[in-house]
């Protein structure tokens, strides 16, 4: 059986757009295996559901960015003990090199795409996500008002702005209802008459359904990581930044 293991950022965000290379590099082994931290478990099985090829892996003991490869090589080598194994790490949190591609206005995420080896087209052409219809009727049910409404996504893992700042002209619906998955929202996401998101995990979501509708990005966290070549791409071009 032949295996791989492959290892990127791990936040909720940076699963679900490095998704299309994991899909991309699974295609070429019997069993991929994709490491994650505890917290983000449930996330990362959600999204590779549909493809039982793909195994969540926890890295232990992994909090700080500089334990990542040290805990994703424990997880790798007691693999490689079962499994006829390679690996691929895709680690990026050097921030030297983040400022160098803001510089560049290029994106964290065109960057990892790139040091991970797989084209960057991959990120929407082999993405995708087998969705839980129930579960996203049952928060729209108590979370869209029955007329039109915004999207809005005004708070980061440290940080927020003010939703009621942003000119919608229309009531803020806001994710924030408790629910299990980011995922449960995209039922609400897609019914949205306007979006408005700042850089978070919700954003590369709703850059991952690739939707119609007017889209507002937020430059409120004034992040490094996003460049314009991210932002509006060939593959989602019609956002605006506010």
């Amino acid at each position: 059986m032949k295996c791989i293991c492959i290892g990127h950022n791990t936040g909720i965000g940076d699963h679900i757009f490095m998704s299309g290379a994991v899909r991309y590099i699974a295609k070429e082994y019997d069993r991929t295996f994709i490491l994650c931290l505890q917290e983000k478990f449930d996330h990362v099985e959600f999204l590779y559901r549909d493809n039982p090829t793909i195994v969540p892996k926890v890295m232990p003991g992994s909090r700080r960015c500089d334990e990542r490869h040290k805990s994703a090589n424990t997880v790798y080598n007691k693999l490689k003990k079962k499994f006829d194994i390679e690996k691929i790490y895709g680690f990026q949190y050097n921030r030297g090199r983040w400022r160098h591609w803001h510089k560049k206005k290029a994106s964290f995420v065109n960057m990892q795409y790139d040091a991970i080896g797989v084209p960057r087209e991959e990120r929407f052409n082999s993405f995708y996500i087998e969705r839980d219809e129930k579960a996203e009727a049952a928060l729209s049910r108590g979370a869209v008002p029955p007329w039109d409404y915004a999207f809005v996504c005004n708070k980061w893992s440290n940080g927020s702005t003010n939703a009621y700042d942003l000119d919608t002209g229309l009531p803020p619906v806001m994710p924030y209802q408790k629910t299990d998955l980011i995922f449960d929202w995209m039922g609400v996401i897609e019914k949205a008459k306007e979006i408005y998101t700042v850089d978070t995990s919700f954003f590369h979501l709703i850059k991952s359904m690739r939707l119609p509708q007017e889209k507002f990005y937020v430059h409120s966290r004034k992040t490094i990581a996003i460049g314009q070549d991210y932002i509006n791409s060939e593959f989602d071009n019609n956002w605006t930044i506010i």
